[in-house]
């Protein structure tokens, strides 16, 4: 978590070139209120001063850090999913507080985003259940568990705790996740497949965000470097590609035959590239579509393997919407059991599958949990993204455990079976009506036309503006998907939003300076890093943590000492002043952990934690808080906690 802070923070400073982005239209969300009448609001609102904060920007002049000296990538990117529409709501919605009689509305209905507990949905008990356990385990020692719990959650979280060292949810895992957990993802994939799947492919992560995050940084080096893109896109892709330095190669998806993909537009989209010099490094294809809502056929997606093999291109599979498919005559399956059913093996396609908790049945998204399945790649790649995996030491526990439930749920006989069952089917039923619903009440709309939401959770219409309304968005100097979603919003309070434009993070290398008290340990800390393939690989403690150490400094006495001492407690050095080169960054340990793992609560696998800005002008703040907004948000049970440390009892 303090690196991805950090992380953060550099990014906005680092100077680089700027990158090129593309836009697109409204997005309608499937979690729709009953429908309301357009009105005129007497308060309309706009985010001109949304995030202004703390401080004046009247000194702005005399800061280190002004909007014209960041990073212009980041100046250059959006992410509409929290961007402006978000932000005016915000503001809205504060203001019903106070003004409740000002507005035809009583409150504002997020429709931006895919995040089904805001709206009501229930999460699964089994689930929760096996969730508290792990998380105190002191409850499964009560003798009163066993009439609150159902008897297979205590089961498995016994045989969850088993597999974690020390039966310790609050410490740091392995930098893939608890082999254990992975072990029960693999097997799910294999059960749900019909073909093998080794844990070892798996890479946990916070949602699904953060492995997309890790493929772009992987593969994209200079805007020389492109992915192909579906066009209407889930704006995540187009961000990270934009973030990352690359140059998102559009394909557009055919409306008139239910968003279809067709390779021949693949394969005009790839030729137009490569003669602009551009190198396309993978394909990415979401399936079911975000935010169109369509199912591939499986006879596409053969076809689709078979372009990436032949063109040599990675295949990046969205499929976190599997569960989420509405219609009888359509069925969800993976890229990965299209690809063996085809005979391709290991050696053949390099096929990257992303899964989260967020969405499906379970709606998990603010515990933040998810993986990727990585197959194809060779072993020194794979060493290559183990280390990018390992440069945020761990995905959350608790999103962990979920993964792993959603991955193996309640069987035939167990206790919970039957109510997990109606659980299920009722949300996605209910989820299906919805669509039908919201699909057939858009298509009466004047002016308004829109596919039937075969899977996911959104609906995508097309809105035809009169030239009256193009004109006052001109006027406005806004486009025209933007000033529609504004007038909506200040008319109903529903939330959608248009312009499917990008943002992502970067992970830069630089020096970090903690805490240097003497000249030996900082002259070491001042160390620059200036070649992230220049590490070795050492293990600290005694649980043998794998850390990766820049040979420039790894002969510094005070490293060596801690490497002599590794196979002692690692509290045995806590009176030390110890240098660590943790991948690409320089920090000085006092105690050897700093944050939340250093103090007293010890909460490393809970991931929690917070930053405070102070001193920046409202326009950077903006820009914070978009990086802030690409993965989303922070998992809740993190926040929980930093929240506890810093009002303990009293």
């Amino acid at each position: 978590m303090r690196r991805f802070v950090i992380g953060q923070a550099k990014n906005l400073i680092d100077q680089t070139h700027q990158a090129r982005h593309k836009s697109l239209r409204l997005l309608s969300l499937l979690a729709a209120s009953d429908s309301a009448p357009v009105l005129s609001s007497p308060r309309l609102f706009s985010s001109s001063s949304d995030m202004s904060g703390s401080g004046s920007d009247s000194s702005s002049s005399s800061l280190p850090v002004t909007l014209d000296s960041l990073n212009p990538k980041v100046l250059k990117c959006e992410y509409a999913v929290r961007g402006e529409i978000v932000n005016i709501a915000q503001k809205l919605q504060e203001d019903l507080k106070i003004n409740k009689d000002a507005y035809p509305f009583d409150e504002i209905i997020y429709c931006n985003i895919g995040n089904p507990q805001s709206l009501g949905q229930q999460p699964i008990t089994f689930f929760r259940e096996v969730l508290a356990l792990c998380s105190h385990t002191a409850l499964l020692d009560e003798s009163a568990t066993h009439g609150l719990f159902s008897s297979d959650s205590i089961e498995r979280a016994w045989k969850i705790l088993d597999q974690i060292p020390g039966k310790a949810t609050g410490a740091y895992s392995h930098s893939q996740g608890i082999k254990g957990l992975r072990d029960a993802i693999a097997a799910g994939i294999e059960a749900r497949d019909g073909f093998p799947a080794d844990p070892n492919d798996i890479f946990m992560t916070d949602g699904a965000s953060p492995g997309v995050h890790m493929m772009m940084q992987l593969l994209i080096s200079s805007e020389k470097d492109g992915i192909i893109c579906p066009i209407p896109q889930y704006p995540l892709y187009s961000a990270s590609i934009a973030l990352h330095g690359g140059s998102l190669v559009p394909y557009y998806l055919d409306e008139a035959s239910g968003w279809g993909l067709e390779i021949s537009e693949l394969k005009k989209q790839l030729q137009d590239a490569r003669s602009k010099g551009i190198t396309v490094r993978a394909l990415v294809v979401i399936n079911p579509g975000n935010p169109t809502g369509q199912v591939l056929a499986e006879e596409n997606q053969r076809e689709i393997v078979d372009f990436c093999k032949k063109e040599g291109l990675v295949l990046l599979a969205d499929e976190v919407y599997q569960e989420n498919v509405y219609v009888p005559d359509k069925k969800f399956h993976s890229f990965k059991k299209v690809a063996r059913s085809m005979g391709y093996g290991e050696k053949d396609v390099c096929l990257v599958s992303f899964q989260s908790i967020s969405k499906g049945y379970y709606g998990e998204c603010g515990k933040r949990g998810g993986y990727m399945e990585i197959t194809g790649f060779t072993s020194d790649v794979r060493a290559q993204i183990y280390k990018l995996a390992s440069v945020n030491l761990c995905s959350n526990i608790s999103g962990q455990i979920l993964a792993s439930l959603v991955m193996s749920p309640p069987k035939p006989g167990d206790d919970s079976y039957d109510s997990y069952i109606a659980e299920k089917e009722g949300i996605l039923s209910s989820l299906a009506k919805r669509a039908k619903t919201l699909e057939e009440a858009l298509n009466k709309l004047e002016g308004v036309t829109c596919n039937r939401a075969e899977g996911a959770m959104y609906l995508f219409p097309c809105i035809n503006l009169p030239q009256k309304a193009i004109a006052a968005a001109e006027a406005a100097k806004t486009a025209p998907d933007a000033f529609y979603c504004k007038r909506l919003l200040n008319a109903t309070g529903i939330v959608v939003f248009g312009k499917l434009t990008k943002l992502i993070k970067k992970w830069p290398s630089f020096t970090k300076n903690h805490h240097s008290t003497t000249e030996s340990t900082s002259s070491v800390a001042t160390t620059k890093v200036s070649n992230c393939e220049d590490l070795q690989l050492v293990y600290v403690g005694k649980s043998r943590r794998p850390y990766m150490l820049s040979s420039n400094v790894i002969n510094h006495p005070l490293v060596q000492e801690l490497l002599d001492r590794s196979s002692r407690f690692i509290n045995e050095l806590h009176d030390q002043k110890t240098v660590l080169v943790l991948a690409c960054e320089v920090v000085l340990f006092e105690h050897l952990l700093w944050m939340l793992e250093d103090r007293y609560y010890g909460e490393c696998g809970k991931r929690g934690g917070y930053m405070e800005i102070t001193g920046f002008t409202s326009d950077v703040r903006e820009q914070i808080y978009k990086l802030a907004s690409v993965n989303l948000c922070s998992n809740i049970s993190g926040q929980i906690l930093a929240s506890l440390v810093m009002s303990p009892p009293k």
